[in-house]
């Protein structure tokens, strides 16, 4: 199964809410949160975008991109840090 098999259904933009909390007992902090799964490259890539908001960061973002031979690379951004993942 190729990835452009197994994603092509789910290609698309979502938008909900996401919930934070850092202690247990803390209550939620519910804000939007967003998501696109999309192909690209001839579908030989998978690129997943988010955003999602810190009660106190404000707000973040990353891509995620899977690439044929199950490598995987990422971004993320956010207001005070800035984070990269392979």
């Amino acid at each position: 199964m190729t990835l452009s098999d197994a994603f092509a259904a789910a290609t698309g933009t979502w938008s909900g809410s996401n919930g934070f909390r850092m202690m247990p007992a803390d209550p939620f902090s519910t804000h939007v949160s967003t998501a696109t799964l999309s192909l690209a490259a001839r579908s030989s890539l998978v690129s997943f975008a988010y955003t999602w908001s810190h009660p106190v960061d404000g707000d973040q973002d990353g891509l995620l991109v899977a690439g044929p031979d199950d490598s995987l690379s990422g971004r993320f951004r956010g207001t005070s840090s800035r984070r990269r993942c392979r």
